[in-house]
């Protein structure tokens, strides 16, 4: 990962602008969250459901649908294939927002990703924001 850091003071209002640019390798973000083991991903991904195919880089499961329930009043499971496009948008998305995760670590440090990273990674491919 690449990190650049760009400050501006503006003397007419005494501000500072810091702008921040972070240059992070698909493959190993990929890696990091296919190696982080999914632990934390069962309240919202189906156990035993999850299909990666790293040649592709896509990763195919069974969620819950937090948006609809059934007759038993249970989220209804719904199947969905992340492509890696997906997955990068959702990253980035987290990424911007500053999210962290266990230990407080920021989700763009890949040397300290683990099963929440997956966590949150995932809700964010899904859901398009977080939910659990």
């Amino acid at each position: 990962m690449t990190t650049t850091h760009t400050t501006t003071l503006n003397k007419t209002n005494n501000t500072i602008a810091i702008t921040t640019t972070k240059t992070i390798n698909v493959d190993e973000m990929f890696e990091s969250l296919i190696g982080s083991d999914f632990h934390g991903c069962t309240r919202f991904v189906v156990p035993r459901s999850l299909e990666v195919d790293e040649s592709l880089k896509k990763i195919r499961l069974k969620y819950l649908d937090v948006s609809q329930l059934d007759e038993n009043n249970y989220f209804v499971e719904r199947t969905k294939t992340l492509s890696l496009n997906a997955i990068v948008n959702a990253f980035a998305e987290l990424v911007a927002n500053e999210q962290s995760h266990c230990g407080n670590y920021l989700l763009s440090d890949l040397d300290h990703s683990d099963s929440c990273f997956a966590f949150l990674v995932l809700q964010q491919a899904i859901y398009g924001e977080l939910h659990f």
